[in-house]
């Protein structure tokens, strides 16, 4: 009955996320992108919008993605259904990391990411002040760290989680975010329960 129930569950929210791909992006601030587009569909908006000199691709230079889904929250996960996208130069060859430019589940975007290290003019504090003007629901709180302290930013919307790191400010698609998550944790689980059954057969063992 259970199993039953979590796959009438997983199937509502998968028809939820299916609604919301093209209905989202422009309300979250990302134009000229928005959820839901593919890679080409994207290299087409850049070079249509931004630049014809760049070129979003793929990250394939490195196994595992650093992933922040909270201010000060992050999780290594390993490239599979979840990918990272970096922008480089069209004359960049292969091995070239590019700068972070956003994340695709199943070949659709569904976060966005601005570093700051790419706009060194600009210092959290201005970007966290002016997503607070931007989306004037979302709330200012501090960290209390060793060396300094640092402000962050967050706001949960129906359409889009927005908040800021040391790094930059980060948008997601919530509901693709929490399956990410949700899936993530299984894992997580998974290699918890492989490890404690191991452990127990060490011990059965001696």
């Amino acid at each position: 009955m259970k199993w039953i129930q979590l796959k009438l569950w997983m199937l509502t929210f998968l028809i939820l996320i299916s609604c919301l791909w093209t209905e989202t992006g422009k309300a979250a601030g990302v134009e000229p992108f928005h959820w839901g587009l593919t890679l080409d569909e994207l290299n087409q908006a850049f070079s249509k919008e931004v630049s014809s000199d760049f070129l979003i691709r793929e990250d394939n230079a490195r196994l595992g993605i650093e992933f922040p889904y909270a201010p000060a929250k992050t999780l290594k996960i390993t490239q599979g259904r979840l990918r990272a996208l970096v922008l480089v130069k069209k004359t960049a060859g292969p091995e070239s990391l590019g700068q972070l430019f956003g994340f695709l589940y199943d070949g659709r975007l569904f976060g966005r990411v601005e570093l700051l290290k790419e706009t060194p003019w600009t210092s959290l504090q201005e970007v966290t002040r002016g997503l607070k003007k931007k989306f004037p629901e979302g709330k200012i709180f501090r960290s209390f760290g060793r060396s300094k302290d640092i402000s962050y930013f967050e706001y949960r919307g129906d359409t889009v989680y927005v908040f800021t790191n040391e790094l930059g400010a980060y948008y997601f698609e919530p509901l693709t975010l929490n399956k990410v998550l949700w899936e993530e944790q299984r894992v997580i689980d998974g290699k918890e329960s492989k490890i404690q059954e191991e452990t127990r057969e060490q011990m059965r063992m001696h």
